[in-house]
Order: C-alpha cells, then structure tokens, then sequence
C-alpha cells in the first residue's frame, strides 16, 4: 500500500481562497453593475416622465392663460356695463317716472341671447327698446315673457325687425296703461 503524502496542499488552500475571492468579486461585481444599470435606467425613466409631464402642465398653463385673456374682454365688458346700468338709473332717477323699474325689468326679462342697446323712456309711459337677438326663438321667449310677466302694458308692438348675419336687430315699443 503506497501513501501519498500532499505538500501542497496548503498551497491548493490558498488557491482555493483565491479562487472562491474570484468567484465572488466576479459574481459581486456583476450584480452591483446589474444593480447600476436598474437605477441609472429608473433614473432616466423618471426624468423622461417628469419632463412630460412638465410639458403636459405648460401646456395646460398656456390653454388657461388663453382662456382667462379671452374671457378679460367679456368680463371688461360685462362690468362696464353693469357700471353704465348703475349710471344710467342714478341718473333717470327723476320723480314721476321710474326709470330704474324699467330698466331692471327689462334686463331681467330679457334671456341669454338678448342684447338690449337702448332704453327710451318718456313721461307719457312710452318705452322704446332697441336691441339684437342671437335668433328668432330667443326673441319669440322675449317677447313672451314681456306679453307675460305681470306687468301691465296696454300694448306690445314690435316696430321694426331686421335679419342681419346671425343676429335679428329689432325695435320694440311697450305702452303702459294710464291710471
């Protein structure tokens, strides 16, 4: 029976150390760079997606910049209006003739469509309107809801109607009962 005596075999332990510290740098190294590359891929995925989404909220900003200027004018308009109303009755304020009813009345019977560009009143309780109506049925409501409001007027005559693009111009006359 032959032996073998191994002098190497601190040797082969050695190697075995170095091949084991290798195996897990080789293996540690490929997953920290798998690890890097998830993150720096996550990283470029979430700046691409709050780039757009930065670009979606300017846009949206922008769509909204133009809406509010576009609703400047109608607001201006709307306010100065109603401060011309607020002249207009401070002004006819004159015993005799209420010419703040009339005028309240007016635009409150008057519906979404309606334009009313002047108000005549007189003493002998003639009121003239001039105004413009988006379409017949919106002047058709109007004159309804004149004919049936509860005030009393002995009259209701359309003077003049005249068809112009996309508006319907027309003068009214409201004659008010004499007490």
């Amino acid at each position: 029976m032959e032996k073998q005596i191994n002098f190497l075999k601190a040797k082969e332990k050695i190697s075995e150390r170095a091949i084991k510290l290798r195996r897990l740098v080789q293996v540690g190294s490929s997953l920290f760079l798998v690890f890097y590359i998830i993150i720096a891929g996550s990283l470029f995925s979430f700046r691409l997606i709050q780039d757009r989404q930065v670009q979606t909220v300017g846009q949206k900003a922008n769509q909204a910049k133009i809406k509010i200027n576009s609703l400047k004018k109608i607001e201006s308009l709307q306010v100065s209006l109603k401060e011309r109303l607020r002249t207009l009755t401070a002004i006819f304020k004159e015993p005799g003739l209420d010419y703040q009813e009339a005028i309240l009345y007016l635009e409150d019977l008057s519906p979404s469509g309606i334009s009313l560009d002047e108000i005549s009143l007189n003493k002998q309780g003639e009121i003239d309107v001039n105004g413009a109506a988006d379409n017949s049925q919106v002047l058709d409501e109007f004159l309804n809801a004149l004919s049936e409001s509860g005030k009393e007027f002995e009259s209701i005559i359309l003077t003049s109607l005249r068809n112009r693009v996309e508006k319907y111009e027309f003068n009214i006359r409201l004659l008010k009962e004499t007490s």
